[in-house]
């Protein structure tokens, strides 16, 4: 039986820290928001839903524009380049959809200390001890890495603790439009499209697109990763956590420190209520590696798929009760996704 939190839940859970951006969810018309901390950029409200936001301040106004529309502004009007933590301001959209202020632009900055930013995020690498393949030191999108599973004591305490150290949730070969992010909106159109004109994470279909159904333009094409590195194969996330004799000790130490993700699903059981599944008990890890037979993808989940008594692991019975399986998934689902280096 699958085991879910409800959306409203999990929303709170994912972002009720975050250092490091801000999301919004935007209604059509005009509304008054807030910043909650400093907004450096306000590339994360372009292309959105979003026509204009204005903020007053020291007796005077400023506009963003965000569609590149020429609008009619009298000359006693600024322009917002910024917005400081306090500050509010009014959006005007002309429909729904999710912001996420960390979103800015996809350059790739090799850092003197060995370190990578991307999109705002400063990764760490890891060089594997067991195939000397480098990787990011955490999952695409996550802000910080995981603790050990075995510190916490309740599932709960566990996704309350590590809930940024999850990352997002993408549909297999699809870029990075802000429908990876958790607190997306849904919409059930699929796309006609490998570039939907809107950042809704799309339900309800086993493939989010109804164009390149062999999948070969996607898996080869998937640029999500920050430069130089990419999407993993089936076989080299796996060749991480099994051994020749098919033993996943390697997996029990979790040098990658693998989260328990949980993942988004595109269809939801008669009794669920939420999109999302199994949120604090395991990961489901995306690859670039299409099925035989063509239609699903390879992927990789980790996590307590047997349980102690009480429904939780102790330090001592962890290496007994984690597991993982190999698995073929419909490209519709939303996976996390740890990327390699070239």
């Amino acid at each position: 039986m699958y085991k879910s939190f409800s959306k409203v839940i999990l929303i709170s859970l994912l972002y009720s820290i975050n250092s490091l951006g801000q999301e919004f969810n935007i209604t059509n018309g005009w509304q008054l928001k807030g910043a909650s901390e400093d907004i450096t950029s306000m590339d994360g409200f372009n292309n959105k839903c979003i026509d204009t936001i204005w903020t007053y301040n020291n007796n005077s106004w400023k506009i963003h524009i965000t569609n590149n529309e020429n609008y009619n502004i009298p000359s006693s009007i600024g322009t917002m380049n910024s917005l400081n933590a306090g500050d509010g301001f009014w959006i005007n959209a002309n429909s729904n959809c999710s912001v996420d202020t960390d979103i800015i632009a996809d350059t790739t900055t090799y850092n003197n200390d060995g370190t990578i930013t991307f999109k705002g995020l400063t990764y760490e690498t890891i060089t594997s001890q067991y195939t000397g393949k480098v990787w990011l030191d955490r999952n695409l999108g996550a802000k910080k890495s995981c603790q050990s599973y075995s510190n916490f004591t309740t599932k709960e305490a566990y996704v309350e603790s590590e809930q940024t150290c999850f990352g997002d949730y993408y549909q297999w070969g699809r870029a990075a439009d802000g429908h990876e992010k958790a607190i997306s909106e849904e919409t059930t159109t699929k796309s006609s499209t490998l570039t939907p004109d809107h950042d809704n994470f799309i339900r309800f279909h086993s493939d989010w697109t109804s164009v390149d159904s062999s999948a070969t333009s996607r898996s080869s094409n998937w640029d999500i990763c920050p430069t130089g590195f990419r999407v993993p194969t089936y076989e080299e996330l796996l060749s991480e956590f099994k051994t020749p004799d098919e033993n996943i000790e390697r997996y029990k130490h979790n040098e990658f420190k693998l989260a328990n993700t949980g993942y988004r699903v595109t269809a939801i059981g008669t009794n669920e209520t939420s999109s999302f599944r199994w949120i604090g008990e395991y990961g489901h890890y995306w690859t670039s590696s299409i099925s035989e037979g063509g239609y699903f993808i390879k992927t990789i989940s980790i996590g307590i798929f047997n349980k102690t008594p009480d429904g939780w692991i102790t330090e001592k019975s962890l290496a007994d009760y984690y597991s993982l399986y190999e698995e073929e998934n419909v490209r519709g689902d939303g996976y996390v996704v740890r990327c390699i280096k070239d």
